[in-house]
């Protein structure tokens, strides 16, 4: 039941992240690279989550999870301080994306999308 729920959440905040890349996207192609305002407190409240979800991510969730930063702004991925930016959630999942590279976890269009 744990499992379930735990696995559910990790969806959840993979669709979360993945609806932010589109809105930066978006706001790159329709409103001059002006982000919503509810971007960046969005990804500081999914960034702890996501910290701890890095190491337990298949292939597949971690090239989607690699999709989605790099639609974000640059902005919000240096490491401003403690608790600013996603550079942890790059870290960890770099990390992760090493070990799995290193089981050759990744299908050929994992590698590259």
């Amino acid at each position: 039941r744990d499992e379930a729920a735990a696995a559910a959440a990790a969806d959840w905040v993979l669709d979360l992240m993945d609806c932010l890349g589109e809105a930066a996207t978006e706001a790159r192609r329709s409103h001059g690279g002006e982000c919503p305002v509810f971007l960046e407190s969005a990804l500081r409240g999914a960034t702890p989550f996501l910290e701890l979800l890095g190491p337990r991510l298949g292939a597949a969730q971690a090239a989607g999870l690699y999709r989605a930063l790099r639609r974000l702004p640059a902005s919000l991925a240096a490491p401003l301080g403690a608790g600013a930016g996603s550079w942890e959630v790059h870290r960890a999942l770099a990390r992760r994306a090493s070990n799995l590279a290193g089981l050759e976890a990744f299908s050929f269009g994992e590698l590259t999308s």
